[in-house]
């Protein structure tokens, strides 16, 4: 059933406030801001702001762990920056941001490995058409991805988009200024307590 979480309720207009906000990361002395991370072992992003001018990897085999962090992604028309998760590598994710300084290209995001992501916001997901056909959206494509208690705010076209994904749990989210909030296609899972407000075109297909 699909329901509004009532923590989500009660901050909702908090979280709308702080997304509406253009983020601007900070220099980091561990990462340039022109460089792009590809990660082949266990890595963790801690209290940072970054500003990504190149894509983030996580290899198959390798685990990606970001907490209490901002990221920003230096998209724009011909270069999406973003999350690339190969088949067997991991991503973790709490109480961080994920942006792009171009809101209206977006960063984007494919995970074929497992995601658990859980207390973030996310906001402008690169998303467009090339003919009739959609193309982009926040894509898990692997099996026993979690996302919880997260906001995602921003898509032209499908936010999160489930592709062949097997045991996918969606709770407690709020989504919301996309076109379609949420696609499971072939996909399975459980879908509880998330609130979709202000989608323009459909919440669930």
């Amino acid at each position: 059933m699909l329901r509004p979480a009532p923590l989500l309720c009660a901050v909702f207009v908090a979280l709308s406030a702080v997304l509406s906000v253009p983020v601007q990361a900070e220099r980091s002395t561990s990462l340039p801001p022109s460089e792009g991370l590809e990660v082949v072992g266990d890595e963790e992003i801690v209290g940072q702001s970054i500003l990504f001018q190149g894509n983030v990897t996580v290899r198959s085999g390798a685990t990606l762990t970001i907490k209490d962090s901002v990221l920003v992604f230096d998209s724009n028309r011909t270069h999406h920056q973003g999350f690339l998760v190969e088949e067997g590598g991991t991503l973790v994710m709490r109480n961080s941001t994920v942006e792009a300084v171009n809101l209206s290209e977006g960063f984007s995001f494919v995970a074929d490995g497992r995601v658990d992501i859980r207390n973030c916001n996310i906001g402008g997901i690169f998303t467009t058409t090339v003919g009739l056909r959609w193309i982009g959206g926040f894509k898990i494509r692997s099996d026993n991805s979690v996302i919880r208690d997260t906001v995602f705010a921003r898509a032209r076209g499908y936010a999160i988009r489930c592709e062949g994904a097997r045991n996918f749990t969606f709770s407690d989210n709020l989504v919301y200024a996309t076109a379609t909030a949420l696609l499971l296609n072939r996909s399975t899972g459980s879908v509880t307590g998330n609130w979709f407000f202000n989608n323009s075109d459909r919440q669930v297909v």
